[in-house]
Parts: structure tokens; C-alpha cells; sequence
């Protein structure tokens, strides 16, 4: 249960269905809204109406992949205000790197630690918040 202060909405996208379902069910535990894709043109359609403050986003999905889908989200208003966490299992430095040219904010390894998920919840909604600045 979210204790702690407003709720946040998080977009899980995951071809994966064990790992989104999961993650979905955290997040809703922890007392925040969330909305789950398995792919990106999926994922972007729910952007639109979901309007996310923060998104878990796998960069290995199929067809096209988490970069080219945070690229088009970050033409997106809705996308260029929330915070886009790519998580993979790619965690050399030159998958960062690519990661951050692609527009992300946060490069997470698979799976996400509780911890570090409710750290970015809380940076995200920090970031949505009037006359608040987002963590660093």
C-alpha cells in the first residue's frame, strides 16, 4: 500500500509476460496506477491514454525495440515529461551509452529490485509534482 504520498502511473512495457504481469502486480501493491504492454506499438497506444509518469521499458522487444520506442516517445508530450527507465539484460557500458542516446533517463538491469523501483516512483512523481524538481 502506497503510504507514503501521491500515486504514481507506470506504463510496464514487457514482451515477457510473466515479468510485466509481476511487475504490474508490485507496482499496484505498493499502491500506484499502472498500465501494462507487451510490445511497443502497444505500448506507445497506452502511452496516449495512460499518460505515465514513469515507464519500465524493455529494450529487447520484438519487432522494434525499446530504443526506437523511447525515441518516439520523447516526440510525444506525454513522453518528453516522464521518466523512461530502459530494463534489460544488456548491462555492458556500451548498452548505457546507447540507452542515453536513445532518450532514456535510467538503464536498469533485469530484474528490477524493489528498492530501486520505489526510488524511481518516487523520483517520478517528484518530477509531476508543481514547484518540485526531479531527483537526480
Amino acid at each position: 500500500m502506497n503510504t507514503a504520498g501521491p500515486s504514481c502511473r507506470v506504463l510496464v512495457i514487457d514482451d515477457d509476460a510473466d515479468i510485466r504481469e509481476s511487475t504490474a502486480m508490485v507496482i499496484r501493491l505498493l499502491g500506484h496506477d499502472v498500465a501494462v504492454a507487451a510490445d511497443g506499438a502497444a505500448g506507445m497506444d497506452e502511452g496516449r491514454i495512460f499518460l505515465p509518469d514513469l515507464v519500465l521499458l524493455d529494450v529487447g522487444l520484438p519487432g522494434v525495440d525499446g530504443h526506437d520506442v523511447a525515441r518516439a516517445m520523447r516526440t510525444e508530450e506525454w513522453g518528453q515529461r516522464a521518466l523512461l527507465a530502459a530494463v534489460t539484460g544488456w548491462a555492458r557500458e556500451s548498452d548505457r551509452l546507447a540507452a542515453e542516446a536513445a532518450g532514456f533517463d535510467v538503464h536498469l538491469p533485469k530484474p528490477v529490485d524493489l528498492g530501486t523501483l520505489r526510488d524511481l516512483i518516487a523520483r517520478a512523481t517528484a518530477a509531476q509534482m508543481p514547484g518540485k524538481l526531479p531527483l537526480q
